[in-house]
Formats: C-alpha cells, structure tokens, sequence
C-alpha cells in the first residue's frame, strides 16, 4: 500500500553503512512505519533523507512481535520517493500523536 510517512528517526547500524529509518504516516500522524529492511547509507545521503522529510513507498505489512509491531517491508522491485520537508507544526503533532507500540 502506498503510503507518506514524515520522517522522525534515523539510526545507523553495522559500522554506520546501514541506516533504520521510521517515520509516522502522514495522514494519521499517529501510525509509526519502519521500512524494512535497512537502507544504505549511500540511499539515505542520494535522497538526503534527514528528519522532517516526507518521504512515500510501498509499504507491505510484515508479520512481526511485539516490540516490532511498525515494521514494514518496502514492496520488492520499489523505491522510496522523497516530496521535500513537512511543516513544523506537522513534523510536531506527528510527535506529538505518535505511538508505535501497539500499532
């Protein structure tokens, strides 16, 4: 399902070359997404993807344990597409609202 997510966190992993990213859809402001699997720090640097940013992909619910309930797989043969920066207001109510355990 294609879906926009504002950007919220980003972390870095095995030696800082892979990189976990979540987001909270931009519609709801309060479901989190975490593409899976992790990018490449060479795709996060080419979209100069960094908090704030909206970014859509299509995303496909994986079967997943608590406490990884947000976890999404980027649909095979997909890419994420970068639409610029949310507002500041959207960047805070999406923190505000957010609740990834349980989703």
């Amino acid at each position: 399902m294609i879906e926009k997510i504002i950007v919220t966190d980003l972390t870095r992993f095995g030696g800082g070359e892979k990189v976990c990213l979540a987001g909270v859809d931009i519609e709801t402001k309060s479901k989190c997404i975490r593409p899976m699997p992790y990018l490449p720090k060479s795709e996060i640097v080419k979209l100069a993807i960094v908090p704030g940013e909206i970014l859509s992909g299509d995303f496909l619910k994986k079967t997943t344990t608590p406490p990884h309930l947000e976890d999404m797989d980027i649909k095979r043969g997909t890419k994420l597409s970068r639409f610029g920066p949310c507002t500041s207001g959207d960047f805070e109510e999406s923190y505000s609202q957010m609740w990834c355990m349980g989703t």
